[in-house]
């Protein structure tokens, strides 16, 4: 079992939270959100002992062997991928060495019958111990977490400086689910990950039997894993444990803060009338009535009212009705060199329609979207856009952004928009006044994406292409973003791993590459299980 006890962290004089508590029993999983920059990570360096607590404590119960992911990847660069995921293994390997070693000594003095007798038993030791610790699955495990995560083809001599921010992720968690610990302590475990590999690591969790403390933005993993959730809430340093998943979670935060507007708002009303009593009686004939009045008054606590969480207000401007259907592809090959990524592609997507795009990476889903937006010609093949079909673009990398350039700048290049209502419509997308003059460059990734979204609001476009627009923005933003896009009388086609956000806007059928199959999305969750005959992970 896992207590937190009054747990507080400081940045100077001020509180990330105070007073922060919890149990966790044994297989239970806990969820931890809240705005970016509120103590997330801060609280789960503080579970497995890497900071200490300003206030509080946190105990483990004996015999508890925690495990901690967190965002970053900190080895060093030249380690190989072969040493890093066997660095916790190396007391099983060496029983696996002397093992080795007294079946050559067997094979050695095979005429001896006293001395090898005196072998035999203690090689019955050795193999005990091999066996009980796992030894003679240990290859079949790796390899089965490795190909699991989309790792099988990375090879053991490779430097982990060779490989990318996604790999490194899934090499992090490889590691850590093979050392079998009991306590599991997540920080973004799904931060560059493809479907298929968040959809094996999400069955690989649910079978796994160890506690969790997971930090997410990903509220399917949260609504399939979590049993409840710990809010941090910065504004007044506090949190508020809920019961349920991520889902269960927001009806109740919602219903609890109306509850607590409506208990605010009857006692603003007596407040008022008691203070109105007593202006009005307090020196008067009736001053022993209106000191009763003020000691009420006194007695008045404040009621504490959950802080509002609202993203952006994006509403996407009408644009001009297109014919039937928006966008054909007609045999699409298009790749990079002599290497073709896709083959002979065939897709039609129709007036209103939102379709998603997912696969593992490198699959193509990026590179079908530069075509359409036709920064990329295909090698063979046509797209083909429908009548009166004008597309905008939101990129993953957003590479369309001039870093050179201010936030009020860039937003000017695609609006006529003078300076005052530019600026107003920066704020709504969560730009200060000092934010504005700040150049692209220095922005963050959430930033650089919510700029970019300020900008497609100013523009008449009728298609939609969106290359995982949610990534690095909080829950609040992405809910923003999935009521203007059920609002959005265009099309969509969009590339995205979050599979609550593709089930709120109203997606109806998923391009799954590189197999170019076109299935419900009903029928995703299983589409990488294994045994479907289809393109299974795990």
């Amino acid at each position: 079992m896992l207590i937190a006890r009054d747990l507080a962290a400081y940045v100077g004089n001020t509180p990330l939270f105070t007073g922060l508590g919890f149990d966790l029993p044994a297989g239970e999983r806990l969820g931890v959100v809240g705005p970016n920059g509120c103590g997330k990570t801060t609280l789960l360096e503080m579970l497995v002992g890497r900071r200490e607590p300003d206030e509080g404590r946190v105990e483990l119960s004996k015999g508890e062997v925690p495990g901690y992911l967190p965002q970053t990847l900190a080895e060093p660069p030249h380690i190989t991928v072969g040493a890093y995921v066997s660095r916790d293994f190396e007391k099983l390997k060496e029983l696996g060495r002397k093992m080795d070693r007294i079946h050559r000594e067997l094979a050695r003095y095979a005429d001896d019958p006293s001395y090898t007798a005196k072998l035999m038993r203690r090689l019955e030791r050795l193999t005990d111990r091999f066996e009980r610790r796992g030894g003679y699955e240990l290859e079949h495990r790796v390899r089965r977490v490795l190909s699991g995560l989309g790792l099988g083809g990375v090879k053991p001599g490779r430097p982990l400086d060779s490989l990318s921010g996604g790999q490194k992720t899934k090499l992090a968690l490889a590691r850590l689910l093979l050392s079998d610990p009991t306590l599991l302590i997540l920080d973004e475990p799904t931060n560059h990950l493809d479907l298929p590999a968040v959809t094996w690591l999400e069955r690989h969790l649910w079978r796994n039997k160890a506690s969790m403390v997971i930090v997410s933005h990903d509220r399917a993993f949260l609504d399939r894993l979590a049993g409840r959730i710990l809010e941090i809430e910065p504004e007044s340093a506090s949190s508020h444990l809920f019961r349920g998943n991520y889902t269960a979670y927001a009806d109740k935060r919602r219903e609890k803060r109306e509850l607590q507007l409506k208990h605010a708002a009857a006692q603003a009303e007596e407040r008022a009338r008691l203070e109105a009593y007593v202006r009005k009686y307090k020196a008067g004939n009736r001053s022993t009535q209106a000191h009763d009045r003020e000691r009420k008054l006194a007695r008045l606590e404040s009621v504490e009212v959950l802080a509002e969480r609202s993203g952006p207000r994006i509403d996407f401007r009408p644009a001009e009705r297109t014919g039937e259907w928006t966008l054909r592809c007609r045999g699409l090959t298009a790749g990079y060199g002599p290497r073709m990524i896709l083959r002979g592609l065939e897709l039609e997507l129709r007036r209103g329609e939102r379709m998603a795009v997912v696969g593992p990476n490198g699959s193509g889903k990026t590179t079908l979207l530069r075509l359409v937006n036709g920064t990329l010609r295909p090698n063979r093949g046509a797209v083909e856009l429908g009548v009166n079909v004008h597309p905008a673009y939101l990129s993953q990398e957003h590479e369309n952004l001039n870093p050179e350039r201010t936030v009020l700048q860039e937003l000017q290049t695609v609006t006529e928009l003078r300076h005052t209502p530019a600026r107003s419509l920066l704020a709504r997308f969560g730009f200060s006044a000092d934010d504005i003059g700040k150049t692209v460059g220095v922005l963050s990734q959430g930033e650089k994406t919510r700029l970019r979204l300020a900008q497609l609001v100013c523009l008449d476009r009728n298609l939609l292409l969106l290359d995982e627009p949610t990534n690095h923005l909080d829950f609040w933003a992405r809910e923003s973003m999935e009521r203007a896009l059920i609002d959005f009388a265009g099309s969509v086609l969009v590339v995205s791993h979050d599979r609550y956000f593709l089930r709120h806007i109203g997606v109806e059928r998923v391009l799954v590459l590189p197999e170019q199959e076109l299935v419900p999305i009903a029928e995703l969750e299983d589409y990488y299980a294994p045994g479907t005959g289809r393109r299974a992970t795990g």
